[in-house]
């Protein structure tokens, strides 16, 4: 059974894969990546499948800050999009 939010549709398991993402994962020297809270809300919304205009309105900022720090995310999880970014975050843990 779904849950609705807003217009979004979300499985109990997604909102399981939301909560759990919580730890913290920057790069440190034995290459591990620390994701921040903007990371964690980003890929959040890319789970949800939102846009950036949704995001930013969302988080309060603005689409063209949103583009940029999803740009930061992607290049620090070493991929060129936000479903290969979410099956990178799932591997992190």
């Amino acid at each position: 059974m779904a849950l609705v939010s807003n217009t979004t549709y979300r499985s109990p398991l997604i909102d399981t894969l939301i909560s759990d993402s919580a730890g913290y994962c920057d790069v440190f020297p034995n290459d591990r990546i620390f994701l921040s809270l903007r990371d964690r809300q980003l890929l959040s919304g890319y789970l949800l499948g939102l846009t950036n205009k949704q995001m930013a309105e969302n988080l309060e900022l603005s689409p063209r800050t949103i583009q940029t720090y999803s740009r930061h995310l992607l290049q620090k999880l070493g991929v060129n999009n936000r479903q290969k970014a979410l099956i990178a975050d799932l591997k992190i843990g």
